[in-house]
């Protein structure tokens, strides 16, 4: 039987859980299963699922992926994306 499991957004606290603070490039914990290398690897902002609670309409906290910043971003600006498994 297949089950079909829904993706969706991570939120701030299950993005941010992928950064290892101790470390410097990349940031991202040992053993995260990420595929490919880190050459080929989309640096930049990631979008959460989590809406600032001030302005949940125009805000959201996105992951800085290069120095591992959590910051906040308009929705209309870029970011990129990745799911996560319910």
């Amino acid at each position: 039987m297949y089950i079909r499991r829904q993706q969706r957004l991570p939120n701030i606290n299950e993005i941010q859980s992928l950064v290892d603070y101790s470390r410097q490039f990349p940031v991202y914990a040992a053993g995260i299963p990420f595929t490919g290398t880190w050459s080929g690897f989309p640096w930049g902002r990631y979008w959460s699922s989590t809406s600032f609670i001030i302005d949940p309409g125009t805000l959201a906290w996105v992951l800085n992926s290069d120095p591992g910043q959590v910051a906040l971003l308009d929705k209309a600006n870029f970011a990129r994306t990745f799911a996560v498994r319910d």
